[in-house]
């Protein structure tokens, strides 16, 4: 195979909607794990997980939701399913990214030949704080 076809499989399966089983399968309320339900532990894993929500503590969903990442002044960072919204270090342009500063090796190049032309002082400052 081509690796643009392989390419193009690996993103079809990674995008693809969770199938529908039959599967009794659910996810604990509490921790989040996959457990098929026997008992009286029907939204728990376990009792462990039952107690500790009992104690008052946040479902697994509302932890998820809890979970805000900010830039170094305070306003929250757009998180997307293929990572966060943030702008190229070179071009500027709004991108997925899940680590990398630039949206592309040409602009990643760009940016570290600019980096290497400006005044030692200057190298420092870093574009993004996190």
């Amino acid at each position: 195979m081509k690796q643009s076809a392989i390419a193009a499989v690996i993103e079809r399966d990674l995008l693809a909607e969770p199938s529908t089983s039959n599967s009794r399968a659910t996810t604990c309320f509490s921790c989040g794990r996959g457990f098929i339900p026997k008992g009286e532990l029907r939204r728990f894993c376990c009792e462990r997980c039952r107690d500790w929500f009992d104690a008052g503590n946040p479902s697994h969903e509302e932890q998820r939701l809890q979970t805000i990442y900010r830039w170094s002044d305070g306003r929250p960072m757009r998180q997307r399913p293929n990572g966060f919204c943030i702008n190229c270090a070179n071009c500027q342009k709004e991108f997925d990214s899940k680590g990398l500063r630039c949206c592309s090796v040409v602009c990643e190049r760009a940016y570290c030949e600019r980096q290497e032309n400006l005044p030692a002082h200057s190298r420092n400052r870093h574009l993004f704080a996190f």
